[in-house]
C-alpha cells in the first residue's frame, strides 16, 4: 500500500513539475516563441512526409522515364485530383452547409414557443457572414496546404541528397543502429499506410453503393451518378 501510494505521489509531482515548466514557459514567452517555431517547421516537417510516402512511386517511374519528367507528372497528377475534388465534393459542402444553417435557424426559431428556453432567441442567427469571418484562418490553411506541398516536391526532387545529410548527422556510434531501426519502421509505416488506403477505398466505394441503393443524397454525386 505504501508503496503505490509512494508511486501515485511520484508521478504527480512530476505531472506538477510539467505543467509548472509550461506555466513558466509562457510567462517568459518562451512558449509562443516555441509554438511559432513549431508553426514554421510544420510545413516542412509535413512535405518530408509527403515526399517520404511518394518516393517509392517515383523510384519507379525513374526506371521508365527522366527524374524530371517523373516529378512533372507527379505535380501534374497530384494537381488533377485536388482538381477534381473541388470541382466534385465543394458544391456538395456548401449546399450541405447551407441546409445544416437553414435547420439551425429553423429551430432556433421553434424554441421561442418553449416557455423555459425563451433566452435562446437571442442566439445569434448563423448565415454567410459566419464564413465571411473565417475566411483568414481559411486562407491561412490553404497557404500551409501549398506549402506543404511546395516543400514535399522539393524534398521528392532532392530526396536522396537530404537524406545523405539526416544520415550525417546522427553520431557515428549510433548510425548502424539507427539506420536499420529506421529502415524497418520505413517499411511498416508504408505497409500501414497502403492499407489504410485500401481499407479506406473499400469503404468509400461500399458506402457509395449502399448510400445510392437507398436513395441518400450525395452517395457520391447524385447528378454524375444518375
Amino acid at each position: 500500500m505504501k508503496s503505490k501510494l509512494k508511486d501515485n505521489l511520484y508521478y504527480l509531482s512530476w505531472i506538477l513539475i510539467a505543467i509548472s515548466a509550461i506555466i513558466l514557459l509562457r510567462l517568459i514567452k518562451i512558449y509562443d516563441i516555441c509554438c511559432t517555431f513549431i508553426g514554421i517547421v510544420m510545413p516542412i516537417l509535413f512535405g518530408y512526409i509527403f515526399a517520404w510516402i511518394f518516393y517509392p512511386l517515383l523510384k519507379k517511374m525513374k526506371k521508365r522515364v527522366d527524374e524530371k519528367l517523373s516529378i512533372t507528372l507527379l505535380i501534374i497528377i497530384t494537381v488533377l485530383i485536388y482538381s477534381f475534388i473541388v470541382w466534385k465534393l465543394v458544391p456538395i459542402i456548401l449546399a450541405n452547409i447551407e441546409n445544416l444553417f437553414g435547420l439551425f435557424n429553423t429551430y432556433i426559431e421553434k424554441i421561442d414557443d418553449i416557455p423555459f428556453l425563451e433566452g435562446f432567441r437571442d442566439l445569434p442567427r448563423v448565415d454567410a457572414g459566419t464564413i465571411i469571418d473565417k475566411c483568414s484562418s481559411i486562407l491561412g490553411f490553404l497557404l500551409k496546404f501549398g506549402l506543404v506541398h511546395l516543400f514535399g516536391f522539393y524534398i521528392l526532387y532532392n530526396y536522396g541528397q537530404i537524406n545523405s545529410y539526416l544520415r550525417r548527422l546522427i553520431p557515428f556510434k549510433y548510425r548502424k543502429i539507427s539506420l536499420e531501426y529506421l529502415r524497418k519502421l520505413s517499411i511498416n509505416m508504408r505497409a500501414y499506410i497502403r492499407g489504410t488506403l485500401i481499407d479506406t477505398l473499400i469503404l468509400f466505394l461500399a458506402s457509395s453503393v449502399l448510400y445510392f441503393i437507398i436513395g441518400l443524397d450525395y452517395p457520391i454525386d447524385r447528378k454524375s451518378v444518375v
